[in-house]
Formats: structure tokens, sequence, C-alpha cells
């Protein structure tokens, strides 16, 4: 199973610059990808980022989305995929 480390940096990276840039949610969308692609927990995620433009409503959506998944992933015993 692979670690999600890189997944949650990413992600907080993206909050914390709350940035429109195409590249780090790529990113974003690759890690997800491999590590919670099928877990149910994260399908609005999954979807926002899938969707993802740039655009100011875009941008809102994905910036909640991706404080709730790190919410989610920072709670004890969720730390790795499918917890």
């Amino acid at each position: 199973m692979k670690d999600n480390r890189q997944f949650i940096h990413l992600v907080t990276d993206f909050v914390a610059a709350d940035n429109r840039a195409m590249q780090p949610v790529r990113e974003i969308e690759g890690e997800f990808a491999e590590l919670y692609d099928d877990d149910e927990r994260f399908e609005d995620l999954q979807y926002v980022l899938a969707m993802y433009d740039g655009s100011e409503e875009n941008h809102k959506r994905l910036m909640s989305e991706c404080r709730w998944a790190l919410r989610e992933l920072t709670k004890t015993g969720s730390q790795q995929p499918g917890a």
C-alpha cells in the first residue's frame, strides 16, 4: 500500500498557497488516483479535481474539498488509504 504523505503534502501546500495554477492540481490528481480512486469518502474531491479549470467557483470548491480531505486524513486511524 502506498504511503499518503506526498498527497497530504501536496494538498497542504495547495491550500496554503491559495493558488489557481493547474500544475499543483494535476499533481494532486495524480497522487489521488494512486491512493484514493476507489475510496467513497473522497468522491466529491475526485469530481472537483477532474473538473477543475481554475475558475473562481471551481477554485473555491476545490479549496473546500481539500480542507475537508486534510481533516479526514489527519484523524487518528485515517492516515493511510482505505483506513
